[in-house]
């Protein structure tokens, strides 16, 4: 059985009546899983100003990678609903990124 880049192998990450991957599966995510652990791991080893900036400095990050996957999807989507709200998932998130950024500079 393969074992995807989570650990988790094929039959783990498929849906028990069909062969989408499940809502659990974060194997092709890189924030998702481990990722954000170390993030978190990371974030601790800092305080005050310090992890204000690398929090909001991980955020962003993590935000551009939500930007992304809106703009990939909305091309390939037939879906309303999931266009819908892939456009607002991005209006928000890039407003997020700008007043993130804005503080960050403050900092």
């Amino acid at each position: 059985m393969a074992v995807t880049s989570g650990g988790n192998t094929a039959t783990d990450v498929l849906d028990a009546d069909d062969s989408r991957p499940s809502d659990n599966d974060t194997s092709g995510c890189k924030d998702a899983g481990d990722g954000v652990g170390v993030a978190v791991s990371q974030l601790r080893s800092f305080v005050g100003a310090p992890a204000d900036r690398r929090f909001l400095t991980l955020m962003i990050a993590h935000h551009r990678g939500g930007v992304t996957m809106t703009e990939a999807i909305q091309p390939l989507t037939h879906n309303a609903a999931v266009d819908s709200l892939a456009a607002a998932i991005e209006t928000s998130q890039r407003a997020e990124i700008a007043q993130m950024s804005r503080l960050r500079a403050t900092l």
